[in-house]
């Protein structure tokens, strides 16, 4: 399970190297718009489903006779047109939240 701790205790060269990649994956969240929270779980759903993809892969359980890498390429496109979604819902929000309430 050590491989599901995004941090590990008293190794600072690993820490740092996951520190980089977030920062990676959050300049890419906020190309599409998401922050703060928003940008917390998009980030929590690419890494359950990288992690899930490669642990498959790794098992032998894509059995099927098609090509990984195309699936692969599907994930992708599916958590960017998510990463879409969630922005714009995200600005519809704060514009409701920013406009002037009605008395």
């Amino acid at each position: 399970m050590a491989s599901i701790r995004w941090m590990v205790p008293g190794n600072p060269q690993h820490d740092a190297q996951v520190g980089r990649a977030v920062e990676v994956v959050t300049q890419v969240l906020a190309s599409y718009g998401l922050h703060g929270h928003a940008a917390l779980h998009a980030t929590r759903v690419l890494r359950s489903g990288l992690h899930g993809f490669v642990s498959l892969e790794g098992m032998g359980g894509f059995a099927l006779e098609l090509d990984q890498d195309a699936s692969f390429d599907w994930f992708l496109e599916a958590f960017s047109a998510i990463c879409l979604l969630s922005s714009a819902e995200s600005a519809t929000l704060s514009r409701r939240n920013e406009a002037p309430q009605k008395e």
